[in-house]
């Protein structure tokens, strides 16, 4: 129940009316999927494990007595007391806030991640028990986008976004640009200590693990990640997003992979008053498929005096699937212009920028997509060879990397770096005592795993056919 200064979770209704018909259109567009879970994933700073079963667990209500009138802790900390029945009594963030803004960040915080993890993630993810099948087949289905929930979230929302785009064996990879790689965060900002500290507060970790095996205790930077895939329309979407916490009793059985993801709890705080961007939260949630919104409100004082559950599916926004509709066509359009961009490369590499630049803007506007130009807007495409400093991509059309923004649904710039600014791109977060070598943005030994894996498996299928 929500008063006062609570906005109401059914602000969006997104049903028929009684007697509505549908029209064509609206039957025809592209909708998500049903979301798959592929993998487990931690992220520590800058290293990664997959398959890693060591979570944070919701200690912020039991089962789904959360309410917006009361707060409810487990736990064994001292912060984590038991409030049920006493409405009034306030939980401070303070000196957590405080001992977290005394930490210094790790040295790669607030810069956006490689897809490393995630496409590791895939190759390295667990048969499902039922077939006998990996995971990893996803890899291996027609029209593959890999990605970060961040960047579809934004491209769903028509929010603006400079991304770095590489299209390799037909799989279309997109990782987050990084305006300024040599930044160094001096400490957390007071708006990431409170939110750190809000999650620190109602989750506690575990020496267990859900598969119910001993696990080691997440550190306090740890990120717990699932990777998932949804189709949308003829595309495949890979992706990872962090989740907060999962929302059971240690007596609890954690077997179960589909159930777990029921569980799966979203961590929010806002200050009193504040506006609340439902269609965000939404959309975070919804892609991967976590039901459940918890949300602390707080006071200027660092008091969380008031929490809420939501369901994400009752904050849903009247034009979600149209969002999603013209997120795809901006996927298509790219996904197809970089292919024929690709090829471009191949054929013309030497010829001049006039030529090479009058050519791909004929094959972007081509009546062959397909598709309208909703996502269109007089983009500025380079894919030319720089003939005035001699460099360029590599003789190597997987190793181009594009740099692409978007900006309401619509495609703004396309950009193909010269192989000066695609190798700092390359060495963005790199040790230079342990360089990466790297096709596009993608690791090669990543590359090199996906020919082996996928041709041995070919060629399994067809001595199963003889």
């Amino acid at each position: 129940m929500n008063s006062g200064n609570y906005p109401s979770t059914t602000s969006f209704d997104s049903s028929i009316p009684a007697g509505a018909v549908s029209t064509s259109s609206e039957l025809d567009r592209p909708t998500l999927g049903e979301c798959h879970f592929v993998s487990d994933l931690t992220i520590l700073e800058d290293f990664y494990e997959c398959n890693d079963t060591a979570m944070r667990y919701f200690v912020g209500a039991t089962s789904d007595s959360a309410t917006s009138d009361s707060l409810t802790l487990e736990g064994n900390g001292a912060s984590h007391v038991n409030l049920i029945g006493q409405p009034n009594v306030t939980v401070s963030l303070t000196k957590p806030v405080q001992n977290i803004l005394k930490k210094r960040p790790f040295r790669w915080f607030n810069h956006p991640k490689h897809l490393d993890s995630i496409i590791s993630a895939c190759l390295s993810a667990a048969p499902v028990p039922a077939s006998g099948i990996g995971e990893s087949e996803y890899l291996a289905k027609e029209n593959v986008v890999i990605t970060w929930r961040g960047i579809l979230t934004k491209i769903f929302l028509g929010d603006t976004i400079t991304m770095h785009a590489s299209l390799i064996d037909g799989r279309l990879y997109m990782e987050e640009e990084d305006p300024k790689p040599n930044w160094k965060a001096k400490k957390y900002s007071l708006s990431d200590a409170v939110g750190k500290a809000f999650e620190d507060t109602f989750t506690e970790t575990r020496p267990i693990g859900r598969d119910g095996l001993p696990r080691r205790i997440p550190k306090a930077n740890t990120q717990w990640c699932n990777v998932v895939s949804r189709t949308l329309g003829d595309l495949n979407l890979i992706f990872g997003g962090e989740v907060d916490a999962f929302n059971c009793k240690a007596s609890e059985d954690l077997h179960d992979n589909h159930g777990i993801l029921d569980r799966r709890v979203e961590l929010k705080t806002k200050l009193l008053g504040s506006k609340i961007h439902y269609p965000r939260w939404h959309m975070q949630s919804h892609l991967l498929a976590v039901p459940q919104i918890f949300v602390g409100y707080r006071n200027d004082n660092l008091d969380i005096v008031k929490t809420q559950s939501i369901h994400t599916a009752n904050i849903r926004p009247r034009n979600f699937e149209e969002n999603i509709a013209k997120g795809y066509r901006v996927l298509s359009v790219l996904r197809g212009h970089l292919s024929r961009s690709a090829e471009l490369e191949r054929c013309t590499r030497l010829q001049s920028s006039t030529s090479a630049s009058s050519e791909s803007h004929t094959n972007l506007d081509s009546p062959d997509l397909g598709l309208d130009k909703l996502c269109l807007k007089d983009p500025a495409i380079d894919t030319t060879w720089d003939t005035n400093t001699g460099t360029g991509a590599s003789d190597d059309a997987s190793d181009c990397i594009w740099k692409v923004t978007i900006r309401k649904w619509t495609i703004d710039s396309v950009h193909l770096l010269s192989m000066a600014d695609a190798q700092r791109v390359k060495e963005r977060r790199e040790n230079p005592s342990k360089p990466v070598e790297r096709l596009g943005i993608v690791p090669k030994v990543l590359i090199d795993a996906m020919h082996t894996k996928y041709k041995l498996r070919s060629a399994n299928r067809v001595l199963r056919r003889r």
